[in-house]
């Protein structure tokens, strides 16, 4: 019987790309595995920890689901130096706000002192996104120059403050270190494919290439740097035009040959999800691409969706041995997939097993959605017109409120936090002026 492979050039070409993009799934996973296990591995005092001071900024807009546990994440700090929490909003009827001062209140924190947190409200700024917004007037009325900022659904390890100010004051050439997110929870598919979605493209993608030195900007789930690194880039107000400030100020750091560094990966527990947010987050992420790092879409194109432009090739070609040779590589994307989802904190239901595929299929249309459409995208309950450029269109803005209902993660996400608003003696935070037995 002859052989069905046919061991050309052609062929030798097809397998040495394979092994070759094979070889960077091994390694991309060895090193996510790797930085997780560091994440959650505890580090020792900085240097003259006491004379540390920083403001931790919160910028909050509605109940993110179960926030008094991220709140108690982040009051509960193996840290010696001074913290000032400044909690921004943009709503005074906001239902978070009256849910982090009754926290605060219960742990007896000042607005002056060693430990101090303050809540603030301020309209959205003309001509800037609701987040940043909330970041400038808080970075207005911080006290301190070293600042750290993070979303309202995150949890972080008791060495947080640690390992987000310990690069930044050892080198003056780190501009800023920035965290990914690992999204895990909730049991119906579409709450599953966002957090998919999300971890794919923050900790398998971005983390990833951030390290390898690649520009592909920052994230703004969680970030630190100098007051006076911040105003060098035009502060944020030079990027409340976009819907990825975060990108674009990890972008400008490059340029001045700023390092940027991967800080830890972080907590996000979900526990219903809409469908639409899956999409808008896809389609936020490719018109930040499109905006920001669009001379680098081959690029993207390539090493997400390099399997199926092997099929296309190998149909095209009518070659039954390489259609069998990427018939391989799609088994191994699903394998890859699924050992990722493992890696990132999530168990595994039938509907999960072609996760990988799905994200592949997924991230491909987005691109190229973003890319020759102008979309809207809804974000946070507000939907933004977008620029042929990538920018919210604040020209031409969307007149009626969004009809967008309220995302079913936060339906009653406080009702079964009741722990955490009596104080833990143990670890809770200490007085000003006081230290820990």
């Amino acid at each position: 019987m002859d052989c069905m492979f046919r061991f050309d050039w052609v062929f030798w070409a097809f397998a040495g790309f394979s092994l070759l993009m094979v070889g960077f799934w091994a390694w991309q996973f060895g090193w996510v595995l790797r930085h997780r296990l560091w994440s959650e591995r505890p580090v020792g005092r900085l240097p003259d920890e006491e004379g540390i001071a920083l403001t931790w900024i919160h910028p909050i807009k509605d109940l993110d689901y179960k926030l008094r546990r991220s709140i108690s994440s982040w009051v509960r700090q193996d840290f010696d130096g001074t913290i000032e929490h400044v909690f921004s909003f943009q709503d005074p009827d906001d239902e978070a706000i009256p849910v982090v001062k009754a926290f605060l209140a219960s742990r007896g924190l000042p607005e002056t002192g060693r430990v101090s947190a303050k809540v603030i409200v301020n309209p959205v700024l003309p001509k800037m996104n609701g987040k940043t917004s909330n970041m400038v007037h808080a970075v207005r009325l911080a006290a301190h120059d070293l600042l750290v900022f993070n979303d309202s659904d995150l949890r972080v390890k008791r060495d947080f403050l640690r390992k987000m100010a310990g690069p930044v004051l050892a080198d003056r050439k780190v501009g800023i270190v920035t965290c990914g997110q690992i999204n895990f929870g909730g049991r119906d598919f579409w709450t599953r494919s966002f957090t998919c979605v999300q971890n794919h493209e923050t900790d398998l993608y971005w983390a990833f290439f951030c390290w390898m030195g690649i520009d592909v900007g920052m994230t703004g789930a969680a970030f630190s740097m100098r007051r006076e690194t911040l105003e060098e880039v035009g502060g944020l107000e030079a990027f409340g035009a976009s819907l990825l400030e975060d990108m674009h100020i990890g972008n400008e750091l490059y340029k001045r040959k700023y390092k940027l560094v991967v800080g830890p990966y972080l907590d996000c527990h979900v526990n219903r999800i809409a469908r639409e947010k899956t999409f808008n987050y896809a389609k936020r992420i490719a018109v930040g691409i499109r905006a920001h790092l669009a001379t680098d879409m081959p690029f993207f194109l390539l090493v997400i969706g390099w399997y199926w432009w092997l099929l296309v090739a190998a149909a095209i070609l009518a070659r039954p041995d390489l259609l069998l040779l990427v018939a391989a590589c799609f088994v191994l994307r699903i394998v890859h997939g699924n050992v990722m989802r493992l890696v990132t904190k999530n168990d595994l239901v039938w509907y999960d097993l072609l996760n990988g595929l799905y994200f592949d299929v997924l991230a491909i249309g987005a691109l190229f959605y973003g890319t020759f459409a102008r979309p809207t995208v809804s974000w946070r309950g507000i939907r933004y017109r977008v620029t042929p450029q990538g920018y919210i269109d604040f020209d031409n803005p969307i007149v009626e409120a969004a009809a967008v209902a309220a995302p079913p993660d936060i339906d009653h996400a406080d009702e079964d936090d009741n722990v955490e608003a009596v104080p833990d003696h143990a670890t809770e935070i200490p007085p000003a002026g006081e230290k820990d037995e």
